[in-house]
């Protein structure tokens, strides 16, 4: 009888853990939902440089879901911290953070299409710091990634990280008012951003 009682116990414990997970689960799933809606309108917002607004939706988004996007997020944050054209949102230190997590997330993901626009990210950062050597490097990396892109989008990538590249080699930090470079990728797919990149340059 005692043994039947502990079993009973047990499963019970069991099934009470069953559900909890279960209940955390759905949470998760909420979670990320909520975190791909502030993505969107952290991206949104910055598309009409209010990047005070972005910056804590994206925020917002990140501490929701660390990977929102497949790192995304992190790409967005890194790009307006190193090439915002107002200075007061500029941080080079905070820009090569989340930058490295995009790297990072995106390798990890094998997230093909995002990878090359995550270096694009971190040389950004770096250029914000004055590590021209660093960026340059992040920025070839952007490039022989871009290459692999179709061949739709592959050419006009490469002249736009091609142009970066020139600007860090020149010792020049990136300022684009087009978003950010991050966003600047659905910008070149979606046929819509015309003209030379970079727009800016200090």
């Amino acid at each position: 009888m005692a043994f039947q009682k502990r079993a009973f116990k047990l499963k019970l414990l069991l099934l009470i853990a069953c559900l909890a997970a279960a209940g955390c689960g759905d949470h998760t799933v909420a979670d990320k939902r909520q975190a791909a809606a502030r993505f969107d309108r952290g991206v949104d917002l910055a598309l009409t440089h209010r990047y005070r607004e972005s910056v804590r939706e994206l925020n917002e988004a990140v501490r929701m879901d660390p990977d929102v996007q497949g790192g995304l997020a992190h790409c967005v944050l890194a790009s307006i911290y190193a090439t915002c054209p107002d200075a007061s949102f500029r941080d080079g230190d905070k820009a090569v953070v989340h930058a490295n997590l995009a790297v990072k997330i995106a390798c990890s993901q094998r997230r093909d299409w995002g990878i090359w626009w995550a270096w694009a990210a971190l040389a950004s950062a770096y250029a914000e710091k004055g590590e021209f050597d660093r960026a340059i490097a992040a920025q070839q990396r952007a490039i022989e990634l871009a290459d692999q892109c179709d061949e739709e989008i592959g050419p006009r990538l490469q002249r736009n990280v091609r142009a970066c590249l020139r600007l860090y080699e020149s010792q020049r930090p990136l300022r684009t008012g087009h978003i950010t470079v991050a966003s600047l990728g659905d910008a070149w797919a979606q046929r819509v951003f015309s003209g030379d990149f970079p727009e800016i340059a200090e």
